[in-house]
């Protein structure tokens, strides 16, 4: 979840709240931070930060928690958007061993309206990620659509929120016994503020399918939540 800021600030008054609607900023988890990590949520924005920003981010849910580092880029028309990450993810089962997680992602956005400078945007995107440890690896790969809403507070700060509906296949390959593969639809909701200029805060939290102990897949809801700053 690589987030907000008021990059592009344009001082003619005529014109000043619609750049901050259009810098209504995200760049997102996705990113698991900024992508799709396993042990965060899959939050993407239909808005993005153009130039690169950077994040720290932090996932929670049934299974464990993850703590993230990610960036994102997008150029300034901010119609398509890269990010990914790293980071590690704990286990809650106190014989399980921590897993170094990774994701990457990439989203085209489409505002309304296609001037850009609209209120509400979708966005299609598609990731991959995963997490292996001595005992088993998982890989992900979500498939979703973003439909996003962003407003200015004063001249300085903005938020966006979002709904993400998206589809994920997902691989568990124990070191011991079978593969297990399989798909689950599921969704997140999110939301981006800029605290200041440049520096902005996401949170979010995933929900939908589940999976049984042991087979591939997420189980149960997850929360995150993460800081960014926008270079740009």
């Amino acid at each position: 979840m690589i987030a907000l800021g008021t990059a592009g600030l344009n001082p003619d008054p005529t014109v000043k709240r619609s750049i901050l609607l259009a810098a209504a900023l995200l760049a997102s988890w996705g990113a698991a931070a900024a992508a799709q990590m396993p042990g965060v949520p899959v939050l993407q924005n239909a808005f993005s930060n153009p130039g690169l920003t950077a994040g720290a981010n932090i996932g929670t849910g049934d299974v464990g928690s993850a703590y993230a580092a990610a960036v994102a880029w997008a150029p300034g028309t901010g119609r398509f958007q890269v990010s990914g990450g790293i980071g590690v993810l704990t286990f809650k089962a106190t014989d399980a061993k921590s897993s170094p997680t990774y994701g990457v992602r990439g989203a085209y956005a489409l505002p309304w309206p296609r001037g850009g400078k609209g209120s509400f945007g979708t966005a299609a995107f598609v990731g991959f990620g995963g997490a292996t440890n001595d005992d088993a690896s998982v890989s992900t790969i979500p498939v979703g659509v973003s439909v996003a809403y962003r407003r200015a507070i004063g001249e300085t700060r903005a938020f966006s929120v979002y709904g993400v509906p998206f589809f994920q296949w997902s691989s568990f390959r124990p070191d011991v016994g079978d593969e297990d593969s399989r798909g689950q639809f599921r969704g997140s909701i999110g939301g981006d503020i800029t605290i200041i200029p440049r520096l902005g805060a996401t949170v979010g939290y995933e929900f939908g399918g589940t999976t049984a102990a042991g087979e591939a897949g997420t189980s149960g809801g997850v929360f995150g939540a993460g800081v960014s700053w926008a270079f740009r």
